[in-house]
């Protein structure tokens, strides 16, 4: 033993899937403009290297002004992310792999819908 006081998981494993699933498709509502702007950046990424068209409005202007948008939703959207998923498995049974990687996923399907249902 360390010493260390550890949180005991009060609630069942259906309860952390209930509030993470849902949570998780509001956060990536909210999380739409942090994947655009990670989007956006791959695409001024790869329109410099010659892979795609070029699109001179959206690259003449540099990367500064994508990898700054990029970062700053970053910063704020991921911790944000992490540490509400991260409360969810502590406080359920919920195994911490499936429902980290399903977190992951539900995050990205409002981006990954509109990115579909657009084309």
């Amino acid at each position: 033993m360390t010493g260390r006081a550890t949180a005991r998981r009060a609630g069942p494993a259906w309860a952390g899937w209930a509030i993470g699933v849902p949570m998780n498709l509001a956060l990536g509502l909210a999380g739409y403009y942090p994947v655009l702007s990670l989007w956006l950046l791959g695409t001024v990424v790869v329109q410099e290297w010659g892979w795609t068209p070029y699109d001179s409005d959206l690259v003449e202007e540099g990367f500064a002004p994508v990898v700054l948008l990029a970062a700053v939703l970053w910063v704020v959207f991921l911790p944000v992310v992490v540490g509400l998923n991260h409360v969810v498995t502590r406080v359920t049974a919920v195994r911490r792999l499936p429902y980290r990687l399903a977190a992951a996923l539900l995050v990205a399907t409002p981006f990954g819908w509109e990115l579909i249902t657009s084309a």
